[in-house]
């Protein structure tokens, strides 16, 4: 990823250069692609600072941050051609994105092959394993779903714990 990023970006810009860097332009295909790329790249452009406010949110509770990004994300995302409300959906998508990513992937700690499995299934049932899906059918009912963790409770010494993700 380290590499990927920018590389990303650096083919972006000379993208946006060509005159080739608006939505509008691109149907059916071409168009999730380049809308995937758009994403892609917001969400790695804005990392600290979805970082920094999860970590505000924290600190602060129930009292709700201010996003001090949003403004320009936002005016990004529509100067590529995301019509207004699509622009917020999708930054509200990163957003819940870099959360589950914060909790799930930082927040349960621990390195054991039944740890990783244990956050991999747990991402699956909560994000799914395509972005896309998540996106049209999932992310407005996540208050919808929940999900219960099954196993033995402990320090996870167990020789074979079998943590199983469900949602119901």
């Amino acid at each position: 990823m380290a590499l990927l990023i920018p590389k990303v970006a650096e083919r972006l810009e000379a993208f946006e250069a060509a005159g080739r860097a608006d939505l509008a332009s691109y149907a059916g295909d071409d168009r999730e692609t380049v809308e995937t790329v758009f994403l892609f790249d917001t969400y790695h452009r804005y990392l600290k600072d979805f970082d920094k406010l999860i970590r505000d949110q924290v600190e602060a509770g129930d009292e709700p941050c201010p996003v001090l990004f949003a403004r320009k994300a936002l005016s990004e995302m529509r100067r590529r051609g995301f019509e207004p409300h699509e622009a917020v959906r999708y930054f509200a998508m990163l957003y819940q994105l870099r959360r589950a990513y914060h909790f799930i992937g930082q927040g349960m700690v621990g390195r054991s092959r039944s740890m990783k499995e244990l956050r991999r299934h747990l991402w699956n049932n909560v994000i799914t394993h395509n972005i896309r899906w998540y996106a049209r059918h999932l992310m407005d009912r996540m208050e919808d779903f929940s999900t219960l963790l099954l196993g033995e409770t402990g320090p996870g010494r167990a020789p074979r714990p079998r943590p199983l993700a469900a949602r119901g």
